[in-house]
């Protein structure tokens, strides 16, 4: 076997070949991650308060928007206890949203998504009732259950007034049986934090009256995420009017809250989808209710400075950066900067290819050389073990090609000396081939001819007893059946052929037909 050894061996060259190929194969690798990985499914969870409340509603109409329009992301709509609740999970990382109003701390994993609406604070009580302020509430029996956003809304402003928790006392378990128990006349006022023309409201405003929430500034002051407001006149029945006049309160933002760890790419669209696609949530939701359409065009860009002292998620802020200058503008200087390093290291690349180029070309000249010694030796190795070598050559050649070890012109060269080579290996193996062939014949023709002498011999035996007149019929017979026996064991060992072995047969058959018909006593009289 010829083996191939390197004219010249370069350790820097190899050190920087293979530097390169590394370098280029992680480059590629972490191209095919990065893009494999921006484009993995992505699912996400928000936490959205009571079914029938306005934050379930749109989030679940942003689920079905997301789904319709980007089926590599899926949004699954979780249904808790109200803001506190929504909070807690948010920050424990069970949900990666998380809707909530802003008075309400969020904890320190919280980031801003977008303000979706403004809650009201509303303040009923029975149309006959004396209460007249929050102010006349101690003591009283609200209509609020204990836990959750609203009931914390309660206790800052109770605590403005200088109440504490113990001076009320609350009814019901959820927001059903709290509006049951006022409807039963065992509340004297109920409580909520929520929307306009929220069905909860709505289902008590018959037979009630709205108070104030007054001194709404001082309250702003202690807490800045409540606004000062009015409830308009008439919003929730126009003739007679309820109210009967604007009424003076607190507005509340219903803020989308993402975990600070969530999916910058899923923060991303879910903003977008918010901003751009609101028609479409308008659509997605129920006609049941319908009532909420109109809360989606108030879908707003939260403030850093809003009241809450929570920063906005990067993936938010991404989209609402998204008309501001490119990087590459405010950054002019330091792009031509880099262009020109670039192109230094470009030109720096193009030399160090050449040189990688005569490296190349002085492999296949070693490929070369071995072809041609395969195709002249014809004394240390035979024609077909000389052409397997060859083909073995051929193959690490190509493997080099691929690896880029050598280029393909190059390579092209080469593969014109090894089908030279190959041709030439190829007619000395078919010469020896019919050499052997014509070989084997004369074999054959020979032992033909053997096996026909010993059949000829075979039946000159035959015939010999046939005419010896010494011996009787009965020993002829017994001969004739020795001769017979010999030339079944030839026949069993191919030392005559069958159809010599015919000939034969048939000589043996007339010859003993003749025996067996003379007298028993021919010698014996004689």
């Amino acid at each position: 076997m010829v083996q191939i050894i390197p004219k010249n061996i370069n350790p820097l060259r190899l050190a920087i070949g293979l530097g390169l190929g590394v370098v280029t194969v992680g480059v590629i690798g972490a191209t095919i991650g990065f893009i494999l990985w921006q484009n993995r499914p992505r699912r996400v969870r928000i936490a959205a308060g009571n079914t029938t409340g306005e934050s379930y509603i749109i989030a679940q109409a942003l689920a079905q928007v997301v789904k319709e329009n980007y089926p590599r992301f899926t949004i699954e709509v979780v249904e808790t206890a109200g803001t506190s609740d929504s909070l807690k999970r948010l920050q424990a990382g069970e949900v990666d949203f998380a809707a909530a109003q802003a008075d309400i701390p969020a904890g320190d994993r919280a980031r801003l998504v977008a303000n979706l609406y403004t809650d009201y604070v509303h303040l009923l009580v029975p149309e006959k009732s004396a209460i007249a302020g929050f102010g006349d509430l101690k003591g009283k029996r609200i209509a609020l259950q204990p836990k959750g956003g609203q009931f914390d809304t309660f206790l800052a402003i109770a605590q403005h007034f200088g109440y504490q928790q113990g001076n009320f006392i609350f009814l019901g378990e959820d927001q059903k049986s709290a509006n049951q128990a006022y409807k039963q006349g065992r509340a004297d006022a109920a409580f909520f934090v929520r929307a306009l023309g929220n069905i909860a409201v709505v289902e008590l405003i018959p037979g009630s009256k709205m108070l104030p929430i007054e001194q709404g500034k001082a309250l702003q002051t202690k807490y800045p995420a409540l606004t000062p407001t009015v409830i308009p006149q008439g919003i929730y029945r126009g003739n007679p009017p309820i109210p009967a006049q604007d009424i003076p309160t607190l507005a509340i933002q219903r803020t989308l809250l993402a975990n600070k760890d969530a999916d910058f790419q899923s923060v991303q669209l879910v903003t977008r989808v918010l901003y751009e696609q609101r028609q479409d949530l308008a659509r997605v939701i129920p006609e049941e209710f319908a009532h909420m359409r109109p809360l989606v065009t108030s879908i707003d860009r939260p403030s850093a400075t809003g009241g809450t002292g929570i920063p906005i998620h990067a993936g938010a802020i991404a989209y609402y950066d998204k008309d501001k200058p490119s990087f590459i503008q405010e950054n002019a200087d330091y792009v031509a900067l880099i262009i020109t390093i670039v192109l230094l290291l470009w030109s720096w690349a193009m030399e160090l290819k050449n040189w990688i180029d005569k490296g190349k070309k002085d492999v296949a000249d070693i490929y070369i050389d071995v072809a041609v010694e395969l195709m002249q030796d014809e004394v240390t190795a035979t024609p077909q073990e000389n052409r397997q070598e060859l083909d073995r050559i051929f193959m690490k050649a190509a493997r080099d090609l691929v690896e880029e070890k050598i280029s393909q012109e190059s390579f092209r060269t080469f593969n014109e000396a090894y089908k030279t080579a190959r041709e030439v290996l190829d007619r000395r193996i078919q010469d020896m081939k019919e050499q052997q062939l014509l070989q084997q014949e004369l074999l054959l023709k020979e032992a033909e001819t053997i096996r026909k002498e010993k059949a000829d011999h075979y039946i000159m035996e035959v015939l010999k007893v046939a005419k010896d007149k010494k011996i009787s019929p009965t020993q002829a017979l017994d001969r004739l059946d020795k001769i017979m026996q010999e030339a079944g064991y030839d026949l069993i060992d191919e030392k005559i052929s069958q159809e010599s072995f015919r000939t034969f047969i048939e000589a043996y058959k007339t010859v003993r037909d003749i025996v067996s018909r003379q007298p028993a006593t021919t010698l014996q009289g004689e």
